[in-house]
């Protein structure tokens, strides 16, 4: 992008398609490559293990750990996600709230896209102390912090704080609900990138009609684009095969 205004603004001799050159000679190179995808769910040792830490941890520190964790596990909601979640924005007719600048590929300035609690999750909000705007004011990087040391302490290996993103969306897919449905906790606007956050464990019940949910997903996703730039407090829309209650 900045080689490209050099040329069409500031009209620079410069070719900007080198970038697509070197870029291409890297890869063979195998200097660079794709990130590899983690697959990565906490066992119930180590979410036992996690409870009974962060219980006794949490009578002597000011970021309650329990439940930010159980939340994150619950919700589908990133670490910095979770910090920046108002009061405000919670609708309790429609157990749902708002997330501001959400994260997208291109932009994320003014992207908020209103999305559905599971009752775990709205539970642990309803029981916060409102101290403020933002419903955990707490600093993502402390909460991280924290995570990864009480790991640390257990001997739990490769386990980050973001793995609980995984572990909601799997939760959801084993209860039963289809893509389209997680969409509406997750967020995510398609099938493809909803995937690599889904790993069922064997045995349990996971709805995976792909090609239909996609069109699904994708058509419904178009709706609620155009209604959020009008209405960022608009509910959400479960559709009629959407009553479970998690």
């Amino acid at each position: 992008m900045v080689l490209r205004a050099a040329k069409n603004v500031d009209r620079k001799p410069i070719r900007p398609e080198v970038v697509n050159e070197a870029r291409a000679t890297c890869r063979e190179l195998r200097l660079i490559g794709k990130s590899r995808r983690r697959h990565r769910r906490p066992t119930d040792a180590e979410l036992e293990a996690l409870d009974e830490h962060f219980r006794f941890r949490d009578q002597r520190a000011d970021i309650p750990m329990f439940d930010i964790w159980h939340f994150a596990i619950s919700s589908t909601r990133r670490e910095d996600e979770n910090c920046r979640l108002l009061w405000e924005d919670n609708d309790p007719k429609t157990r749902t709230g708002i997330l501001r600048d959400a994260k997208h590929p291109e932009s994320k300035d003014a992207n908020h896209r209103r999305f559905r609690y599971t009752q775990e999750a709205w539970d642990i909000v309803q029981r916060q102390p409102r101290t403020g705007a933002r419903i955990f004011p707490y600093k993502p990087k402390s909460v991280c912090a924290a995570f990864t040391r009480a790991c640390q302490l257990l001997g739990i290996q490769n386990l980050h704080f973001h793995d609980g993103r995984h572990e909601a969306i799997s939760r959801l897919f084993e209860l039963g609900y289809h893509i389209e449905e997680v969409a509406l906790f997750s967020l995510h606007e398609s099938w493809d990138e909803l995937k690599r956050y889904t790993q069922p464990q064997s045995g349990k019940d996971a709805r995976f009609d792909a090609a239909g949910a996609t069109k699904s997903l994708n058509r419904a996703f178009e709706c609620n684009s155009s209604n959020d730039s009008n209405d960022t407090h608009r509910p959400v829309e479960t559709g009629n095969d959407c009553p479970r209650t998690v």
